[in-house]
């Protein structure tokens, strides 16, 4: 018989573990924001750039060069990253990979799944989103070189930022959240809520844009994944969906704000988190959620 992904039998999973476990975690976060921060100001003071600059105002260094820039903002998820996996090594006593699997390893099968299956339904929401409004969107003449270093760069770091918020925002909240919860719907909806206001913390100028539909959109987002992470007992499916989302607008939209901002535009977007982007969201999500737990049941859990 299966394990149970968030009732898990390996290692320690007692309260007041996940109680130390969940307050060294946010420590952690912290602290890795601060030396990442740290190791960046050391190498713009270094680099023999004039226009490489430290802000005290901000607490963040800046290079001119956007690849140097997003290299380093990726440094908080890799310290992060290492920090999680010590903590379940060292008070859990299990590996990092029952966060994404019970079972003794991961089923790279599903993560394509969810990569392929919310993949398509955001191309063809985009396709009609620009049969409607038309004017929101405007081309900029494409950079090759430019573009093929960017892509270089998002498929190496997108699925470390991708692990790391699953996670820490998905997998460790439903488990820890799941010693006491054990309604699947309303667990999804808790957790939900929680990484929908966690990100939107990390970025807080999206709120600039939309705030209603920002924040929706997030939520939106965080519930169905978790929905879909608790029926389909392991992470794998919302790995392979979040990459996918984090991909698609940064490599086919290319927009111009988060963590993103530092590379050239080639898509304008006006349209972003807007009303209508929400009716996408749910429904590319919903599709998502819909097929993804059709296909378990009538295969009894399995994809394949």
């Amino acid at each position: 018989m299966e394990e149970n992904f968030l009732k898990n039998n390996m290692g320690i999973n007692n309260w007041w573990n996940y109680i130390i476990s969940f307050f060294l975690l946010l420590t952690i976060l912290i602290l890795s924001d601060h030396l990442a921060t740290k190791v960046y100001k050391w190498y713009v003071e270094r680099d023999g750039s004039a226009a490489s600059f430290y802000s005290p105002d901000l607490n963040q260094a800046f290079s001119m060069n956007p690849y140097i820039n997003y290299s380093f903002l990726q440094l908080y998820n890799v310290l992060c990253l290492i920090g999680i996996a010590l903590v379940m090594l060292l008070i859990h006593r299990r590996s990092v990979l029952t966060l994404i699997t019970p079972n003794k390893k991961v089923n790279w099968r599903k993560i394509g799944w969810g990569f392929l299956i919310l993949l398509l339904p955001m191309c063809v929401t985009t396709f009609f989103d620009y049969l409607l409004f038309p004017s929101d969107y405007e081309l900029n003449r494409l950079n090759t070189e430019v573009f093929l270093k960017v892509l270089g760069l998002l498929i190496i770091f997108l699925p470390i930022q991708t692990l790391m918020e699953e996670f820490f925002l998905r997998s460790y909240l439903m488990q820890l959240i799941g010693t006491k919860v054990s309604n699947k719907i309303v667990l999804s909806i808790i957790v939900g809520l929680i990484n929908g206001g966690l990100l939107i913390y990390v970025d807080p100028y999206l709120m600039d844009l939309e705030p209603v539909y920002t924040g929706l959109s997030y939520i939106v987002i965080g519930i169905l994944l978790s929905y879909i992470t608790a029926k389909t007992n392991s992470l794998e499916i919302a790995i392979g969906a979040k990459f996918v989302y984090y991909l698609y607008i940064s490599v086919l939209s290319m927009l111009g704000f988060t963590r993103y901002q530092f590379f050239p535009n080639y898509y304008s977007l006006s349209s972003l988190y807007t009303k209508m982007y929400l009716v996408w969201i749910i429904f590319s999500y919903g599709i998502l959620t819909f097929v993804t737990l059709k296909l378990f049941q009538d295969k009894k859990q399995s994809l394949y």
